[in-house]
Formats: C-alpha cells, sequence, structure tokens
C-alpha cells in the first residue's frame, strides 16, 4: 500500500478515535462537573449552580449513550483487533471485571442523579450522595480502563508476565500517575467544553434567564479553561520525563505532526475558552463555544495521531 494511503487511513482512524474518545471523556467528566455544582449550590447558597448541575447530568447520559454507539462502530470497523482483544480477555477476564463493574455503577448512579431531580427535591443529601456516588465511578473507570490498557501494552512485551494486583498496585514511579492526571483533566476540559455547547442547545427550551446562562456560561468556560490549563501541564510533564528522552521518536514526522496538531489545538481551545469566560455577553458568541468543541476535538485527534505512532514504533 503506498506511504499516503497508510498516512490517509492512519489519520480517518486517528479521527473516528478522537469522536469516541470525546464522547468518553465527556461521559466520565460530566458526573464530576454535575456533582461539584450540586455541592457548590448549598456551599454558596446560588441556584444556578443547582441549575448547571442538573444540565451537566443529563449531558453525561447523553454522551454516554453516543460513546457506546461509536465504540459499537470502532469494534466492527476494526474486527481482527476486536476479536484479538475479546481473546486475550476471554483468557483473563478477571482483567476486564473491575471496568465491567465501574461502568455499570457509574450508569446506574448517573441514570439516577439524573432522573430524580423533582423526585428528591425534599432529599437533597440523598440525591448529592447519588451524584458523589456517579462522580467516583467515572474516576475509579477512568482509572480502571488506563490499568487494563497498561495491562495489554505489557502483555504485548517480550516478558509477558501480568498479574491481578497490577490493577491495584501500581507503582509510585510509573508513568500512569502522570498519565491518569492527564486523562481526568481531559475528562473535565471535555465534558465543560461540551456541557457548554449542550446549555447553549438548551437555551430555548429550558429558558431559565439570560442571568442564568451568562453564570452558566462562564462557570463552564472557567472549568474548562482550568483543567485544559492542567492538563496540558501534565503533557508537557509526561512528554519531557518519557517521551524526548527517546530522540529517535521525536524526530519522527507523524508523532511530531500529532504533537504540533496537539499542541496548537489546545493553545486555540484555551484562548476560545478565556474569551468566553472573560466576556460579559458570553451568550452572544456561540459561534466561539462551537469552534472551540472543534479544536477540542482536533486536539485529541492529534493526540491519537501521536499515540497511535508511539505504539507502533
Amino acid at each position: 500500500m503506498p506511504l499516503s494511503a497508510d498516512l490517509t487511513a492512519l489519520a480517518l482512524w486517528a479521527a473516528l478515535a478522537a469522536l469516541a474518545l470525546l464522547a468518553w471523556l465527556s461521559a466520565l467528566g460530566s458526573p464530576v462537573l454535575s456533582a461539584s455544582a450540586e455541592i457548590l449550590a448549598d456551599v454558596r447558597s446560588k441556584v444556578f449552580y443547582h441549575k448547571f448541575a442538573q444540565q451537566m447530568s443529563k449531558a453525561g447520559l447523553i454522551w454516554l449513550l453516543v460513546a457506546l454507539l461509536l465504540t459499537g462502530l470502532v469494534m466492527a470497523l476494526r474486527k481482527a483487533e476486536t476479536s484479538m482483544l475479546l481473546s486475550f480477555l476471554n483468557e483473563q477476564p478477571m482483567l476486564l471485571l473491575p471496568l465491567v463493574i465501574a461502568l455499570a455503577l457509574l450508569i446506574s448512579f448517573a441514570l439516577l442523579h439524573a432522573t430524580t431531580w423533582r423526585g428528591l427535591k425534599e432529599s437533597r443529601g440523598l440525591h448529592k450522595l447519588l451524584g458523589l456516588l456517579a462522580a467516583l465511578a467515572s474516576l475509579a473507570s477512568i482509572w480502571f480502563a488506563l490499568s487494563l490498557c497498561r495491562l495489554l501494552a505489557i502483555q504485548n512485551r517480550a516478558d509477558p508476565a501480568i498479574v491481578i494486583q497490577d490493577h491495584f498496585l501500581i507503582p509510585a514511579t510509573a508513568p500512569f500517575w502522570l498519565l491518569l492526571g492527564l486523562v481526568v483533566m481531559l475528562a473535565l476540559a471535555c465534558a465543560g467544553g461540551l456541557g457548554l455547547a449542550y446549555t447553549v442547545m438548551r437555551r430555548n427550551k429550558d429558558d431559565w434567564g439570560r442571568d442564568y446562562y451568562g453564570f452558566a456560561l462562564r462557570l463552564g468556560a472557567g472549568w474548562t479553561l482550568l483543567s485544559l490549563g492542567l492538563q496540558a501541564g501534565f503533557l508537557g510533564w509526561l512528554a519531557s520525563v518519557h517521551l524526548l528522552a527517546g530522540l529517535a521518536l521525536a524526530a519522527d514526522p507523524i508523532l511530531r505532526a500529532g504533537v504540533i496538531i496537539t499542541a496548537s489545538a489546545l493553545l486555540v481551545a484555551m484562548l476560545a475558552y478565556l474569551f468566553v469566560w472573560r466576556s460579559d455577553t458570553p451568550l452572544r458568541h456561540k459561534p466561539v463555544i462551537g469552534l472551540a468543541v472543534l479544536f477540542l476535538l482536533l486536539m485529541l485527534a492529534g493526540l491519537c495521531l501521536a499515540g497511535f505512532q508511539f505504539l507502533g514504533q
């Protein structure tokens, strides 16, 4: 196959993976944002936080459904890789069990939390507990998903020694911890970015007043901006410690292109959310909010492109 065809196929798979990743990260980050906002509603005695938490919880369910559908599509298109993965997990099902349990708990608690805003109106403590449990299940899902990827990477090396305990007893010096911080910040950023778009789309249907939407857009933009900034820190730390040490990898044109795309899209997205956060009239900047989501997607595509090339070396 010509090199250009290989590059085109790699770019297309990076784009599809980025789309699925955007949905998954948003689905996993939304419960954390929702639970945080619901707690702030009581701490700061401001009802707008409560309304924002309600929107984030419902948006998270939508992203979760989209993520499951896109995952099914990817698995259907990549039958060979899916078959190999399922065969390996069939031999060692205990590796997958923690992630399955965490996702099942996430779906259960997130669904209960999103659908009981009225039913548990007089039991705010119980409702906040459901939100906290959904957020914890979300973070656990991220942990076990990354841990499973780590174990699969070990399985592909010369020494295939894998132990179930590695799901829980990960060395303090392992790059897993930097990657965990990076992915958590990515999840919060994507949830905030798509949450802003969802809030704008629900403007006419919910109609909770211009003051609320100005507050919600600035709040969401601020959280997204902070998460992207922290993510940039984790990304730079991870790159400097674990990637730049390999000069041959750093010189790879595809890997370098992925890094440039990621960094450029990240910078533009941060500037866009900074603009919305600082604006006195954020509702007037709907195109900026929409474009910022596209740059989040482009950032993830760059990460996927660099990741695919790095793992293939």
